[in-house]
């Protein structure tokens, strides 16, 4: 699976890489939820620098957002420095807000931009 992650006490480190689909994403979030040290309110830093997304439609946003473990006091910064992959996860991050389901999302063009949104060093690497 090109989805690779650390569970802190505060949140969920997470990286991407390679070709990411929405069932890999699901498969993804059923692992989160099986681990003892995740937490529904946990804030989350996705770094999709490294991968491809393929084009995702509308009911794929819509498939794994009905999946998604995080609740909605969580704080979620993804950072996608490639266009299509940043327009994806702001569409995602309006998904998210209109459905009021996956907490708080910002997209970002660079980690250390997300790392301060959250309150990590600016320093984190994933």
């Amino acid at each position: 699976m090109p989805i690779l992650h650390t569970i802190t006490d505060g949140g969920v480190l997470s990286r991407f890489e390679g070709s990411v689909d929405p069932g890999e994403v699901i498969e993804w979030y059923e692992e989160l939820r099986a681990s003892p040290s995740f937490r529904s309110g946990h804030d989350q830093l996705a770094h999709f620098q490294m991968s491809s997304i393929p084009e995702w439609t509308a009911a794929d946003m819509k498939r794994v957002l009905a999946s998604d473990p995080f609740d909605e006091s969580s704080r979620r910064a993804f950072v996608g420095a490639d266009d299509l992959v940043f327009a994806l996860s702001r569409m995602f991050a309006t998904f998210a807000e209109t459905q009021g389901r996956g907490g708080q999302v910002s997209v970002f063009r660079s980690l250390p931009e997300a790392c301060e949104w959250l309150g990590l060093p600016t320093t984190t690497t994933l």
